[in-house]
């Protein structure tokens, strides 16, 4: 059951590079690429395939990036403009860093915000003010060799001006609490005790720390300095998302939990933040290495068309609006597959579709007692019993059930829910075929690697139970019919 608010402003599952220029077009390739991020979500997709691309690469590069939430692009927007205008690139990270994910930032942090990235937003809108309602402005930053252009109505450009500031009655003190009383609720300990129960025990204790501070620092690191709630998240004065919102989500755990990080091999939100400062420098140095031309939009991925030009995009990318609770697969190609490029442009351009809810739907009571005693089997395999479960909610028998789920036949229940949704009938009727190979990202990429007995099957067994990913999602890697 979700508890909190309703806005997702952090991916909650990991970043990929959607361009793999190695496997698809080369690294030695020099045309001009265009990428389509249509329902964006958070900037996680964007940073890792802009870091990904060699430093010294000829292309010139093209993204767009959609979402239809207003508060989504305004914090993009913001993010894509402190790393323009911050002192070095690794300072930009670390501001990137704080801005995206961290409750209460510093003083330094709030002063880069009202004085060279607001002043940008109020230039626009000291421009805009006599414009009559409804109007739409598009306006373009150049940050040579790069630049970055945001496209919005006059009332959005104004509420950007307003995410630079929280009401003017809400402390930190009372920022904490509004934060807490979600992500420490007395009511949701059982909840929380559930969402960490398969994590290492050091980790929760990484876990509780952020949940209880909110700001994405190495566990030993002083918090003193960052006593400024962060109006990116607090705009309205509460807390946008739900307790179980967490950054960890967004990003590969094994890269994460892979990466060096001193002595502290168990400070998990230390290492994330190690990662992403490399990661977010990188980003940050191909703005000023590469002729990277960014730009951002707010509206229903459906009216993409009235600002894009068809056939232009070498990737288009569209998180998981293909999940039949939103678009659904059809009429999702059927809105965006016209933007991809034809094949006998590119033969590697390529849609990336991501079904997260498709298994769940397909999988019914039946499946799970049909199946049950062969799946515990297998995770027995990899979890091997110590000693009897005292009862049936022992801890190690609900992570046992629960990891079940990992080893699931998902292909049976996705090949149900390709037949039912007419898959077969997406070619004859809009053209657009679902590629058999993929290119681009695994068909399930946070699907087990390793089998029992493996070398490092039950590490990456038990990196997977502590996830907060269960295996099943799903993508599904699309390009343009032959005519």
């Amino acid at each position: 059951m979700a508890f909190g608010g309703k806005k997702y402003l952090w991916g909650n599952v990991p970043a990929i590079d959607i361009l793999q220029l190695d496997r698809n077009e080369g690294s030695e390739c020099t045309a001009d690429l265009h990428l389509l991020f249509a329902a964006s979500g958070d900037l996680r997709n964007v940073v890792k395939t802009l870091a990904s691309i060699p430093e010294n690469s000829a292309n010139k590069l093209s993204l767009t990036i959609n979402d239809r939430d207003f508060d989504i692009v305004s914090r993009n927007a913001i993010l894509l403009l402190i790393a323009f205008v911050s002192e070095s690139n690794m300072q930009a990270a670390d501001n990137m860093i704080h801005l995206w994910y961290s409750a209460m930032i510093s003083r330094n942090h709030i002063e880069l915000l009202h004085g060279p990235v607001r002043k940008l937003v109020e230039d626009v809108c000291s421009k805009i003010v006599s414009k009559a309602p409804g109007t739409v402005h598009g306006k373009t930053w150049r940050f040579p060799p790069s630049s970055l252009r945001l496209v919005l109505t006059k009332e959005q450009w104004f509420s950007l001006l307003a995410c630079f500031s929280v009401p003017d009655s809400l402390t930190h003190d009372r920022a904490q609490q509004i934060r807490t009383s979600i992500t420490m609720a007395h009511e949701r300990r059982d909840h929380r005790d559930r969402a960490l129960f398969t994590r290492q025990p050091v980790h929760r204790l990484c876990a509780i720390r952020f949940r209880e501070d909110g700001v994405l620092l190495p566990f030993g690191q002083s918090r003193a300095p960052f006593n400024e709630p962060n109006p990116t998240l607090f705009r309205s004065g509460d807390w946008p998302m739900k307790d179980s919102a967490d950054p960890l989500d967004g990003w590969a755990f094994a890269d994460v939990s892979g990466s060096s990080y001193g002595p502290a091999t168990n400070d998990i939100y230390g290492k994330l933040y190690s990662y992403l400062r490399k990661l977010f420098t990188e980003f940050c140095r191909r703005l000023v290495s590469l002729s990277v031309d960014l730009r951002l939009f707010n509206t229903d991925a459906r009216q993409l068309k009235d600002y894009l030009e068809e056939g232009t995009f070498a990737r288009v990318e569209v998180s998981n609006i293909s999940d039949n609770w939103c678009l659904g697969a059809a009429s999702t190609l059927g809105h965006l597959g016209r933007f991809l490029q034809p094949s006998s442009i590119n033969p590697n351009a390529t849609l990336l579709t991501l079904f997260m809810n498709a298994v769940d739907e397909e999988k019914t009571d039946t499946d799970q007692a049909e199946t049950m005693g062969t799946e515990m089997k297998e995770v027995l395999s990899y979890m091997p019993l110590i000693q009897m479960p005292q009862s049936r909610y022992d801890p190690s028998a609900l992570m046992r059930h629960a990891a079940c789920d990992l080893v699931r036949d998902n292909d049976k229940y996705f090949g149900r829910y390709m037949k039912k949704n007419g898959f077969e009938n997406i070619e004859q009727n809009l053209g657009i075929v679902a590629k058999q190979r993929h290119t681009v990202i695994e068909k399930w990429p946070l699907r087990l690697k390793k089998r029992p007995g493996d070398e490092g099957a039950k590490e990456e067994f038990r990196l997977l139970v502590a996830s907060a990913h269960t295996g099943a999602e799903r993508y599904v890697e699309w390009r343009r019919a032959a005519r």
